[in-house]
C-alpha cells in the first residue's frame, strides 16, 4: 500500500509539472501572437539619453566636451515608416527628427514644434532618431534625473 501511494504521488507530481510547463508554453505563444498583431510600437522614456545630436551629421560630437546637454536624444534608431510624434498638452518642448537612409547615413533633420503625422519623411528615409529640447529649462541643461520627465512629453510611435 505504501509503495502504491509513493507511485501515485510521483505520478501526480509528474503530471502537475507537465501541466505547468505546457501551460507556460501556451501563455508564451499567446503573448507572442498578440505582440505580432500590434502593428506599431511606442517609444518608452528609457530609450532616451542626455545630449543633442549634430545637425549636420545626426550623431553626437566625438569630443565629450562638445556635447550640448540642453536636450535629450534616442539611443537607438527607429523605423521611419509610420513615424508619428505627439506633444503633450502645454508641454514646453520642441523636437527634431533626424532621418537616415538604409545604410544609416544621415539625410536631414526636421525641426518641429507641433505634432508630426509622418507624412513629411524625406525621400529615402528608413530610420530616425528623435531629439527633445526643453524650451523652459531653468538652467539650460537637462540632468540625468530629468531625461524621463522630458521624454514623457513626446509620444513617438512607428511601424514595427
Amino acid at each position: 500500500m505504501a509503495v502504491f501511494r509513493k507511485r501515485s504521488n510521483l505520478l501526480l507530481t509528474i503530471v502537475l509539472i507537465a501541466v505547468v510547463v505546457l501551460g507556460g508554453f501556451g501563455f508564451y505563444s499567446l503573448f507572442k501572437r498578440v505582440d505580432k498583431l500590434e502593428p506599431t510600437k511606442t517609444v518608452s522614456s528609457s530609450a532616451y539619453t542626455r545630449g543633442l545630436l549634430d545637425d549636420t551629421t545626426g550623431k553626437l560630437p566625438r569630443d565629450s566636451e562638445d556635447i550640448d546637454y540642453s536636450g535629450i536624444h534616442m539611443k537607438d534608431y527607429i523605423n521611419a515608416d509610420g513615424l508619428t510624434c505627439e506633444i503633450a498638452e502645454k508641454a514646453k518642448i520642441r523636437y527634431e527628427i533626424n532621418f537616415f537612409d538604409e545604410d544609416y547615413h544621415f539625410i536631414s533633420v526636421s525641426k518641429k514644434t507641433t505634432d508630426y503625422a509622418g507624412d513629411e519623411n524625406p525621400e529615402g528615409a528608413v530610420f530616425a532618431l528623435i531629439e527633445i529640447i526643453p524650451t523652459a529649462e531653468p538652467d539650460g541643461i537637462v540632468s540625468s534625473n530629468e531625461v524621463s520627465k522630458y521624454a514623457k512629453l513626446l509620444t513617438v510611435t512607428y511601424n514595427k
